[in-house]
Formats: C-alpha cells, sequence, structure tokens
C-alpha cells in the first residue's frame, strides 16, 4: 500500500472508525450487492496487510469461479454505505469479514448452477 493510501485509510479510520470493503465489479458502479461489509474499529496495519496480501485475489478468483465475473476487493467510501441496496454486514475482524464472503461466493455459486442468467441483474 502506497504511503498516500495509507495516510488516507488511517484518516478515514481516524475520523469513522470504520472501514468498508466490498468486490467490486470493473463493470457496474459500485460494489456487487451483498459481497461488501463493514469492519468495525479496524487496524490501520491490518487492513492494510490484508489489502497487499494474496487473500483479496483468492476471494476474488472464487467469486469469479462462481459467477464469471471479473472483481476486485476495494476500500469504498464509507459514503456509499448509505447508498447500498443491501446494508452490509458489520464485522470485528477481517476474518470474520472474509468467511462471510466467502459464504456469500457459495451462495452464489448455487444461484448460477440454478439459473446462469442470475447475474446479469448484478445481485448475488
Amino acid at each position: 500500500m502506497e504511503k498516500e493510501e495509507k495516510k488516507v485509510l488511517k484518516q478515514i479510520i481516524q475520523k469513522e472508525g470504520k472501514v468498508f470493503m466490498g468486490l467490486v465489479h470493473p463493470h457496474l458502479y459500485g460494489p456487487v450487492r451483498g459481497i461488501n461489509a463493514v469492519l468495525l474499529k479496524p487496524d490501520l496495519e491490518e487492513v492494510a496487510t490484508f489489502i497487499q496480501s494474496i487473500r483479496p485475489g483468492e476471494l476474488c478468483v472464487k467469486f469469479h469461479s462462481s459467477t464469471f465475473m471479473a472483481c476486485q476487493m476495494m476500500i469504498l467510501p464509507n459514503d456509499l454505505i448509505s447508498e447500498c441496496e443491501t446494508p452490509p454486514s458489520e464485522f470485528d475482524s477481517i476474518d470474520a469479514l472474509v468467511a462471510h464472503i466467502e459464504a456469500k461466493i457459495g451462495e452464489a455459486d448455487k444461484n448460477h448452477k440454478a439459473n446462469p442468467l442470475h447475474y446479469r441483474l448484478g445481485i448475488i
């Protein structure tokens, strides 16, 4: 994570005490519905390490395998929380957040097998 990015993340954490994270499809404007979450009282170093680690990439590969939609894990502006069609879940740890996203991907896999065109709606 670049020094400037880390500085902005630190300001978000200090000001709001939470970080909004989610998988974002590059052709949709905002996070994929249902695959986003809020991390409460995050630790700056833990979030920075997570974003730079291989774990977000692994989630994106699982998501793509289930839905055939490309995505990337992003830290999103907290202002978007109020605009979400499905309110994001809140978690106290990155591990719980990742487990939530993995569970949603498991559900997505079942939906895709039932109706291959389900994801044209941009809903998980």
